[in-house]
């Protein structure tokens, strides 16, 4: 599959490639991706990079994510108490970086495999939290947060946890929301989904809604319900989970409107 699509990007008309590496980092694969785009062009090996993510949703997937219980027999409700597991979902994005002036900054991103599992996180997040510690050096309070969210128990419950930890370490509840209630869970290209989703907050000035009216039991505050929360955001914290143990966080910001 890697050998098939670098032979494709390689043929797409029109473009001189100096670099090419396909990423596959489970469901962290488009934070890694964006992290290796990040360094190149810091690194002077590239003036921009194309970020291209994509997943296919086969039998093959869909089995394994049934044995584990994982997927929900209704709706993807995350942070949500009666939430039953997720709903699988495909999307393909593209996103150019470049070390050009642009609306917005990738601060910083950081990138962890804490081996805890194959299958799930450590129940206090301890390779998410590092993530959002090492951001944390940036001295910049994200507004809001475009979370991992994928509705299964134990993702929400990790995810609350470091969520809750954040907001203390940032000193501000931000408001807490996620989007794959609504596309489903992209696996590999839900982390540039969710910064693309979050691009369009910053954007609009409102970051919209998780499903339902409300939550309880949860211990991080301020999650978006009831509809779309309107303010001033400058900063976005975006996070991610996969199996494996692996984790991902990142910083965007609105540099002008």
């Amino acid at each position: 599959l890697h050998i098939l699509l670098e032979e494709t990007i390689s043929k797409l008309p029109g473009i001189k490639w100096q670099l090419k590496q396909v990423v596959s980092n489970s469901c962290t694969s488009g934070h890694a991706s964006i992290s290796l785009a990040k360094k190149w062009i810091e690194s002077g090996a590239c003036d921009k990079v194309l970020v291209l993510a994509g997943d296919v949703i086969g039998p093959f997937i869909h089995t394994g994510f049934q044995s584990l219980k994982a997927l929900s027999s209704t709706s993807g409700k995350p942070f949500q108490e009666n939430r039953d597991g997720l709903v699988l979902g495909e999307a393909v994005t593209a996103i150019l970086f470049s070390h050009e002036a642009s609306e917005f900054q990738l601060i910083d991103i950081a990138i962890t495999n804490e081996a805890h599992s194959i299958t799930g996180p450590s129940p206090e997040g301890r390779g998410l939290q590092s993530c959002i510690q090492a951001l944390a050096q940036n001295n910049l309070t994200p507004d809001f947060a475009i979370a991992h969210g994928t509705a299964t128990f134990l993702n929400d419950q990790t995810e609350d946890f470091v969520l809750h930890e954040a907001q203390k370490i940032f000193a501000k509840t931000f408001p807490i929301t996620g989007t794959k209630w609504s596309i489903g869970h992209t696996l590999g290209a839900s982390g540039c989904i969710d910064l693309i989703a979050a691009l369009l907050c910053l954007k609009h000035q409102k970051v919209f809604s998780l499903p339902g009216d409300k939550n309880s039991g949860f211990l991080a505050s301020n999650y978006v319900f009831g509809g779309p929360q309107k303010g001033t955001f400058q900063t976005a914290l975006v996070t991610s989970l996969g199996f494996g143990g692996t984790n991902g966080a990142l910083l965007v910001k609105q540099v002008r409107a």
